[in-house]
């Protein structure tokens, strides 16, 4: 079985309304795709389908809250990366694990995918459909940059090795992905103090282990589902 993953939760930061993202996710829950939302608010707010598992979600729950209740936000657009956007980013890891729990391979897809232009539910579709076809046994994610060598991270900006809004992650990884996110971005805030972006911790993650990894060539753009089983950037 495959299903989608997507979660959110509410920040009331000025980048983006709480409305405008509970319009994006409900055009994502209408797809009426297998989905387990995991939602900071009443699941019905979500619109769900028969074919949609929601559970609670929230800033506070998240598993990096603790560890970045005292560090700093990373330089970037203050409306946007604050502290706990980088949190809620880095909660994937956990929720793509909770969702392996009922699927063979699980799609997570961010809560506001739609707020790409252009993005066409069809292409969201045609690409469950490739992997419930053929489901991989790697992490397969798409990327913008070539991964070449054992290149350093830069924390203080995002590292587009992979791109963050479109995972395809075998069930049997799930664990080992979010165990290793969990040290990584741990690591990561005591060494500097700053909170940093989830591609950046994934994308360490890729560059020491990439016999988990199949990355394909993408853009932030309907690329990250027209692209899936490309070639690498």
């Amino acid at each position: 079985m495959v299903t989608v993953a997507t979660g959110y939760c509410r920040l009331n930061n000025a980048h983006r309304s709480h409305a405008r993202y509970l319009e994006l996710g409900r055009r994502l829950v209408g797809l009426g795709l297998p989905t387990h939302v995991f939602y900071d608010g009443r699941p019905s707010e979500v619109l769900p389908t028969p074919k949609t598992v929601t559970k609670p979600a929230s800033l506070a729950d998240c598993w990096l809250a603790a560890a970045a209740a005292n560090c700093q936000p990373p330089p970037g657009t203050p409306a946007k990366d604050t502290v706990g956007y980088c949190v809620v980013q880095h909660q994937k890891s956990a929720w793509m694990a909770v969702a392996a729990d009922d699927a063979e391979t699980v799609i997570w897809i961010d809560f506001g995918i739609f707020h790409l232009f252009g993005l066409r539910e069809s292409a969201i579709r045609e690409m469950v459909a490739k992997v419930t076809a053929n489901p991989p046994d790697r992490i397969t994610i798409p990327g913008c940059w070539p991964m070449r060598g054992r290149p350093l991270i830069n924390w203080q900006q995002p590292a587009w090795y992979v791109c963050g809004g479109v995972v395809v992650m075998p069930a049997a990884l799930a664990g080992w992905f979010h165990d290793r996110c969990v040290d990584y971005a741990t690591l990561q805030i005591e060494a500097s103090g700053h909170a940093t972006w989830e591609v950046n911790t994934w994308s360490a993650i890729l560059r020491d282990h990439p016999d988990r990894f199949s990355v394909y060539a993408a853009d932030h753009d309907e690329s990250l589902f027209a692209n899936y089983g490309g070639p690498p950037p």
